[in-house]
Parts: structure tokens; C-alpha cells; sequence
């Protein structure tokens, strides 16, 4: 890759994917090339952008300057440091962050840093051509004055990145953006471009949404209290949302004519956090909206029934599609969202709800033939999936996570998601998005482990004491249950977050790793049943970073694994060694109050006598699976492959009436 080059179609290196053998409408994707070039930017929600061609993305991470607690040294040992709950938002004081605009090739193997501000940036918007990336960014001029700033790039260097400036306004001296949760933050982060130089960004003074025309510089209008505003592929008029009061339930559908900036409401039962989506001829939007449940069903009183439907510009006809949700949202439940994606050919529909305490899930939804394709979660977190965005490609960019504010999303872990496998592949461009990616899967590991695995008394004891590891004895949690499918699945994409292939486990992999990386990748090793790499990992942990309670469990992890590998004999000698040192281990030194230091008396507890038991479990090794289940605990069992996992192979649509 050279050191500079222009974001230019025909320049690109194209990698071809193959189509969806099960989707033969695709067939004539090429003759709507032209087409595709100018309605990708505005079918797609949020921040993650793709090229029209699908081969580069854009997005904004935000994350905070200062490392995760968690993650100290040691952190491995004790599973208190991240499976406690996360404290109130509210009472936590505001951390510095930093807001990075990224721009990444659609293989993740090339990331390039666009821009970058410990202020604010909006997200980024490519132009219809897919040459030029636009973003909004708070700058300080050379006599110390703040501008927010529109900029354009064309290419990008490594040592350049600015860009032409397309618009600024000077800001006052104590400018700052409204605090999270605010709707005047979130509109600060909306950025589009359409055709004929048509922008739609923030005025951050006025904190609203306008609509600019780049060629004359003239401000064609403003969308009062109006959010997630798109242009219409033809570049006739605008859609969005308006709400007169924040934070609110409902919101309206409002639809601009560009040529007389004349406002018209459409729809006033709408959900305020999906943005709106136009058809592919622009005659159309497709929008999610509120419902009451089909008198049919019954349901507490206050339930809800999001559903989508197909709003048609020219005789105002609204078109109902299928429920988005296969039950109603009860009024025990919550319904925080819902994020939709149109593909270009506007053939495939996914969309995702936010219901809590729901696992998240995805449907594919076809418009065209009203078939619902299976429904699956692509990773197995207790939480939402936000901003899902297909490429040209079919490809789906999408975010991890609950979010405190349903229209800010930047600081949610980014990944894309394979359709068919179902496999995802974490935006890890930074070590700070790799800490989010890690503090992500390892709380759902903990979900996994101290709730859906059966309790045997080792583990049941581990749920309240802090032990050597979130992982209890490896013969206890073998098998092909479906606990332990979701282990593998969550740890496989632990595994890719470091840069490593589940399937094919590479020794250097572990070399370029940070210390708590490395014990990151020894947890993600033993639930994927690499034993041996795990205990290599472990090897690689310096011993003199570790408290000596953590040096301990180090060591009695170590012979964990050369239990779990077969190697009894050497399993005894290291639980010996620690057992006849352990006191001295776990004992704490403290002053005596004459000047000199004395050694505490170790408090009893149950962890000599949890080393008893491995000992004694050293001395009779758990019998090999081999031969009895599909796992193989000496081997490389990748449950990511359809073909060894039968809950993941596609699954036939299911065509539906109404």
C-alpha cells in the first residue's frame, strides 16, 4: 500500500465475494452500478459508511484516554475486577475521551486515522462517488479560536490529513458540547451528503440540523428540533424526524421539498432513534414506527408492537410489512430501539430491536416477497446490536452493547458481521477499541460461566470467592452443550479481536501482545480448547507484574492446564511446590508499630483445600472426550464451521401471509 492514494473507485483493488446462492435475485446487481452510486450513503443508518463499491468504511470511535481499571495485571485471577456491574453513568464523572475518525478496507487490514480530536468530530459521510470522505470537526486556529469546521478529503497521507474546508462558523471562547444524553450532542454528531453538493450537518450554535448546498454556500434551510434527516437519492427532498420535547417516545415523520423548503408531516407515531430509509427510486421510506399488539392477542395493557412500514411519498399510503419482533414488547419489557439497513437493490431488510432483557437478535426481512429469513444472534452477549449498515457487498458493519443515549452510539465496540457464518470480525484499528472489544467478551463469558453452566461445588463456591480464573476445572466444562457452544463462539471472537485465526493458532501471535492481552488470549485459548497454546500464553506473563496472591494463581492455573493436557505427574510437583509456600504467598506484610514488619497471620479459607483437590485431581486425569462427543479437547474444534455446528447452518425462508 502506497504512502498516499485517492478514494477513487476505479483505483481501488476490488475483492469479489461470492454471492448468496440462496438470494438468485442478485443476478443483475451490475447493471444498477450507477444506481448504487448514489443511494448507498443514504440508505444506510448512522455512523458506520461504506463505500458505494462496499470495499472501504468509514466510522468514529469514541473511547476514553484513560485505560480500564480492569485490566491491571493480574486480572484474570480476579474475575471481581469485571464481572461487577458497572456503576450508574449518572454518578460517574465525566472522562476525558477522545473522538477518532477511522477508515478501514473491508478485509480489517488496512486501518488508516483520518482524524482525530479530544473535543468532538461527527461522523463521517462519503460523497455518492465514493471519492471524498466529509466530516465535522472542532478546530482551534493559530490565534486560539474555535471554529467547527466542515472538511472534506480526497486522498489522505501519513502525514497529511485536513482536507478542503467546506464551511466553518466561529464559536465562542467557552464552547463546549452538551453533556451525553442531550439531543443537541447528537445532532452535533449527524453528518450527510447527497447529490448536487446537498449536506445536511450541525449548526452548533443554534444546535440544529441545516441543509447546505456546497456550490453556492447558501443555507437552503433548517429542520427545527428534526434529527437523523436523510436526502433523497434524487436529491428532491429530505426525510426526518422532529420532536418537540427530549428525551420522548414518540417522534415525527417530516418530509422536506428541497426546491420550496416546504415542511409536511407524515407519520406521527415514528420511533426517535430510526432514521428513516429511502427506496432505492426515492418515492418511498421505509420507517419504524409504534403500534398497538392485534386485539387478537392477550397482552398486558401498555404493551407495544414495533413494527415497519413502507411510507409512499406520492399518495401518502402506508404500507404495513411484517412485525419486527415475533411477540409484543410487554409492558414489563423495554424498548429501547430499533436499527434497520436497506440494501442498495432494496432487496434485503435487517433490522434488530432493543428489547431489554432480550438477547439481541437480527432478521432479514425481504421486502419485495415478504420472507423472513432466520433469525439469529451473531454473538452470544446479553446486549443490543445498534447502526447496522450493509455494503454493496452484502456485507454488515454493525455495533455491540447498551448505549446510555439510543442516538449515540460511537462508543459501542465496532464489528462486522459475516451473514452466512455468522462469524464477526471486531474493528480493532487501536489497543483502546481492543480494551472495549476484551472488557465486552469477557463479561459474557462470566454471564455464560456463573449462570447457564451446570454448578458443581467448586464452580458454586467460585461465584462468591475470588479464585485462580473464570475457567473451573477443564473436564467440567467439556462437552458440546449449548453453554459450551456459546463459550467457544464468544472466546473464537475474543481471538480475532488480538489479530489471532482461531484456526490456525500461530506462537508469534502471542510475541507482539501486551501483558494483559496475553492473559486475555490464555482465557479465549482455554475455552477453544487450545490447551497447549493457553499454557504457552500463561508461560509468557512475567511473574514480577503480579501481586503475590496473583503469582499464586498463576501458578496453580499452570497446573490447571497441565491437568487439562494429561500431564499428572507434572501437575503434582507444581501443586506441591505451591501448596508448602502458599501460606507465605498469601500472607500479607504489615508494620508492627515498632519499627519493624511482621507477617500476618493468613486468614483460613477455601483455597488450600481447592489445591487439595486438584491435586487430587492431578493424580486421576479426567478421562479423554475423544470418541464421545465432537470435541476433541487436544484439538482445534472450531464451532464458528456450519458444518460442525448445525445451529448455525442456514436456515430455509419461511415465506409469511398476513
Amino acid at each position: 500500500m502506497s504512502d498516499q492514494f485517492c478514494f477513487d473507485q476505479n483505483f481501488l483493488t476490488r475483492k469479489v465475494y461470492p454471492f448468496w446462492s440462496i438470494l438468485h435475485i442478485r443476478q443483475f446487481r451490475h447493471l444498477l452500478a450507477c444506481l448504487i452510486s448514489v443511494i448507498v450513503q443514504n440508505s444506510l443508518k448512522a455512523e458506520i459508511k461504506w463505500t458505494p463499491d462496499g470495499q472501504w468504511l468509514a466510522f468514529r470511535q469514541v473511547t476514553s484516554n484513560q485505560p480500564l481499571k480492569v485490566f491491571e495485571p493480574g486480572w484474570i485471577f480476579n474475575p471481581s475486577r469485571f464481572i461487577a456491574a458497572k456503576p450508574d453513568p449518572d454518578l460517574r464523572s465525566p472522562e476525558p475521551s477522545v473522538h477518532t475518525i477511522w477508515v478501514g478496507r473491508s478485509d480489517l487490514q488496512v486501518w488508516h486515522k483520518m482524524a482525530s480530536s479530544e473535543v468532538f468530530l461527527s461522523d463521517p459521510a462519503w460523497s455518492p462517488d465514493g471519492r471524498s470522505l466529509f466530516y465535522a470537526a472542532v478546530e482551534k486556529s493559530s490565534d486560539n479560536k474555535l471554529y467547527w469546521r466542515i472538511r472534506q478529503v480526497s486522498s489522505f497521507s501519513k502525514s497529511k490529513n485536513t482536507g478542503l474546508i467546506v464551511w466553518e462558523k466561529r464559536l465562542p471562547d467557552d464552547w463546549r458540547p452538551k453533556a451525553s444524553g442531550k439531543l443537541a450532542r447528537a445532532i452535533l454528531g449527524q453528518l450527510q451528503v447527497g447529490t448536487d453538493g446537498l449536506m445536511i450537518f450541525a449548526d452548533p450554535v443554534a444546535e440544529e440540523l441545516l441543509l447546505f448546498k456546497a456550490d453556492s454556500q447558501e443555507i437552503v434551510t433548517r429542520f427545527p428540533n428534526g434529527h437523523l434527516a436523510k436526502i433523497s437519492p434524487t436529491g428532491e427532498s429530505v426525510a426526518w424526524l422532529r420532536s418537540e420535547i427530549w428525551p420522548s417516545a414518540f417522534a415525527e415523520l417530516m418530509i422536506t421539498k428541497v426546491s420550496d423548503s416546504v415542511h409536511t408531516s407524515r407519520l406521527r407515531n415514528v420511533m426517535p432513534d430510526s432514521a428513516p430509509i429511502f427506496s432505492a427510486d426515492g418515492q418511498a421510506i421505509y420507517i419504524a414506527r409504534h403500534q398497538k399488539p392485534p386485539e387478537a392477542l392477550n397482552v398486558p395493557r401498555g404493551s407495544d408492537w414495533p413494527e415497519l412500514c413502507r411510507v409512499e411519498l406520492k399518495s401518502l399510503k402506508t404500507a404495513r410489512y411484517s412485525p419486527l419482533v415475533a411477540t409484543p414488547v410487554l409492558s414489563s419489557e423495554r424498548l429501547s430501539g430499533i436499527s434497520f439497513t436497506l440494501d442498495p437493490d432494496e432487496e434485503l431488510l435487517l433490522y434488530s430491536p432493543a428489547i431489554s432483557p432480550r438477547p439481541v437478535e437480527i432478521v432479514w426481512f425481504q421486502p419485495k416477497t415478504a420472507a423472513t429469513y432466520k433469525r439469529f444472534p451473531p454473538l452470544d452477549l446479553n446486549t443490543h446490536v445498534s447502526n447496522l449498515s450493509i455494503s454493496a457487498e452484502d456485507r454488515l458493519a454493525l455495533r455491540f452493547g447498551h448505549q446510555d443515549f439510543p442516538l449515540e452510539s460511537a462508543e459501542l465496540p465496532a464489528a462486522l458481521c459475516e451473514l452466512i457464518s455468522e462469524q464477526i470480525h471486531p474493528f480493532v484499528p487501536d489497543d483502546a477499541t481492543c480494551q472495549q472489544w476484551i472488557e465486552l467478551l469477557t463479561r459474557a463469558i462470566a454471564r455464560i460461566l456463573y449462570t447457564e453452566l451446570p454448578a458443581p461445588e467448586m464452580l458454586a463456591e467460585s461465584r462468591i470467592k475470588n479464585r485462580f480464573s473464570l475457567v473451573p476445572t477443564m473436564d467440567e466444562v467439556q462437552g458440546d452443550g449449548p453453554a459450551n457452544i456459546r463459550l467457544r463462539r464468544v472466546a473464537n471472537v475474543g481471538l480475532r479481536s488480538l489479530g489471532m485465526d482461531p484456526k490456525n493458532i500461530k506462537p508469534n501471535d502471542l510475541e507482539r501482545l501486551s501483558a494483559w492481552q496475553i492473559e486475555a488470549a490464555a482465557l479465549f485459548l482455554n475455552l477453544t480448547n487450545h490447551h497447549k497454546e493457553a499454557l504457552d500464553a500463561l508461560e509468557m506473563i512475567r511473574p514480577t507484574s503480579l501481586s503475590g496472591p496473583d503469582r499464586a494463581r498463576l501458578i496453580a492455573m499452570k497446573a490447571q492446564e497441565e491437568i487439562a493436557t494429561g500431564n499428572s505427574g507434572q501437575a503434582s510437583i507444581i501443586l506441591t511446590e505451591l501448596m508448602r509456600y502458599e501460606p507465605k504467598i498469601l500472607g500479607t506484610i504489615e508494620s508492627d508499630g515498632a519499627g519493624g514488619l511482621r507477617l500476618e497471620k493468613v486468614k483460613p479459607d477455601s483455597w488450600a483445600d481447592y489445591l487439595q483437590k486438584m491435586a487430587e485431581s492431578a493424580a486421576k486425569p479426567p478421562s479423554s472426550a475423544e470418541g464421545k462427543t465432537p470435541l476433541n479437547p487436544l484439538g482445534h474444534f472450531n464451532p464458528d464451521d456450519p458444518e460442525n455446528d448445525p445451529d448455525l447452518k442456514m436456515q430455509p425462508p419461511m415465506p409469511e401471509r398476513f
